[in-house]
């Protein structure tokens, strides 16, 4: 999928479930990967968690952009 998910954590508020993840897209140039905390909501603790404007997280660009990093 293009990069490598890690650290699920859901949260619960206001009748949502929130999940954010963080991704990793390898190589901007060699040897440096570029992070960024992604973010979804479902009104199931199941899913699918999608973003502001539908797009389900599982698909490559799914989720908005909480957090971001980039070295």
């Amino acid at each position: 999928v293009g990069g490598r998910i890690s650290s699920p954590f859901i949260y619960y508020k206001f009748g949502f479930y929130y999940l954010f993840v963080t991704r990793e897209t390898c190589c901007w140039s060699p040897g440096i990967t570029n992070s960024t905390v992604r973010l979804g909501w479902s009104k199931s603790p199941e899913g699918p968690y999608e973003d502001e404007v539908g797009i389900p997280m599982i698909e490559f660009n799914g989720g908005n952009d909480f957090i971001e990093e980039r070295p």
